[in-house]
């Protein structure tokens, strides 16, 4: 768990909690802990896919809404709140306005296998949100087989 320079004191940590994915193969990992967390805590749980400019056309939103609602246990709204979005623009950008928009108390990650510093490189889109994050990041390691 990171606390960046922008994070501030909550009461209820887990109040509610933006899991953001690509959807890669590794996404499932990620989407067990925000999940896991938001039953055991009753919050509100967000899943965001961010598509980049130019890379999908806006017919593929279904379709990626979809793998989203996938990664859901069936039986997760017996104990929390989820939703899921998808969204367009600068994944970093597109994942802090949205954990200020909805006032996230956690944004869970995932982090590839290769990488060995969380947010290290200043370009990374998770560095970026780190550092715009006004909650804790928790970043979960993809499952290495």
């Amino acid at each position: 768990m990171i606390v960046g320079p922008q994070s501030t004191f909550a009461n209820h940590p887990f109040r509610s909690i933006l899991y953001a994915t690509d959807l890669d193969a590794g996404g499932l990992r990620g989407a067990q802990y925000a999940t896991s967390l938001a039953e055991r805590f009753h919050s509100q749980l967000t899943l965001l896919h961010v598509v980049e400019p130019d890379r999908e056309p806006e017919s593929a939103e279904p379709y990626l809404r979809a793998l989203l609602e996938r990664l859901l246990p069936p039986d997760l709204n017996a104990y929390c709140k989820a939703r899921v979005h998808v969204e367009y623009g600068s994944a970093g950008d597109t994942i802090s306005r949205v954990a200020r928009s909805e006032c996230v108390s956690l944004i869970v990650a995932g982090v590839r296998e290769n990488t060995r510093m969380p947010g290290h490189s200043t370009r990374s889109t998770l560095s970026q949100v780190i550092r715009e994050a006004q909650c804790p990041v928790l970043c979960v390691r993809h499952h290495v087989v």
